[in-house]
């Protein structure tokens, strides 16, 4: 691993660093933002991609126990039709509703339904990614509780998938999957999601040349890449922005 200076680099308030990795695939999604066009890039070792810091509590757990020959789906966003950075796996809120009827007194029910954890984690590969994760096969699953500032908690729970239990996403076949679309429900931002879609580097091709579709989502319009990363970069990749987070701490706690 090679580790370049520290540049920092802020947009829209995200941390990010520049970040020399190996080999790695960059497919990008066509006009429409859903398919994805047939060619994609292999981009050579030792070139700089600017990774985001926006990872969240259990990725550090997670990522040492997928299989070191695996490659790991991440997304990719862009600013004025170019590359802009890469986020490691990807992430999203829970969806929330407020319920019809009211709980009766004295019960002890939530005005609320909440969405199940694993149909989240369906329904954020679906709208950022273009693919279709079985349920069942979620594995290594780590929950957590990351204190935000101004004392707010965060329930995190991060899981991880092979590729081979996915499928392109196809809204005639997956349906029901699209709650924004739905009235009443809105992101709750106190439960996030947090998925590493990983496997062999030809099952991930295989899937992701048969992306046609993707949720509707107000990222789509920046979100117009998946890049493939080795998981040792991605690894290694974690640990970099580790580093980057604490020397940014020390230098605001050292002004």
């Amino acid at each position: 691993m090679i580790l370049l200076m520290l540049n920092f680099i802020k947009f829209n308030n995200l941390q990010m660093a520049y970040y020399t990795t190996k080999k790695s695939y960059l497919f990008e999604f066509d006009d429409s933002n859903h398919q994805i066009l047939p060619n994609y890039q292999e981009i050579p070792p030792l070139t700089e991609i600017l990774l985001s810091s926006h990872k969240l509590a259990g990725f550090d757990q997670v990522i040492g126990e997928i299989n070191r020959d695996d490659y790991v789906m991440c997304v990719s966003y862009y600013s004025n039709g170019e590359i802009r950075d890469t986020q490691l796996g990807i992430t999203g809120s829970l969806m929330i509703k407020r319920q019809d009827i009211e709980s009766p007194p004295g019960l002890n029910s939530s005005p609320y339904i909440i969405e199940e954890i694993d149909d989240g984690c369906v329904r954020e590969c679906a709208e950022e990614l273009g693919i279709i994760p079985k349920k069942d096969y979620f594995s290594n699953n780590f929950s957590a509780v990351h204190i935000l500032r101004r004392g707010n908690k965060q329930d995190v729970y991060t899981k991880t998938i092979d590729i081979k239990y996915c499928e392109s996403y196809d809204p005639t076949i997956h349906q029901g999957l699209n709650l924004e679309a739905c009235d009443g429900w809105f992101d709750n931002r106190s439960q996030k999601v947090q998925i590493l879609v990983h496997g062999k580097l030809c099952d991930l091709i295989g899937v992701i040349k048969n992306i046609k579709h993707r949720i509707p989502s107000n990222d789509l319009e920046t979100l117009k890449g998946i890049r493939l990363l080795h998981q040792k970069d991605v690894y290694n990749g974690m640990k970099f922005l580790n580093t980057v987070e604490r020397q940014k701490r020390y230098k605001k706690n050292n002004k």
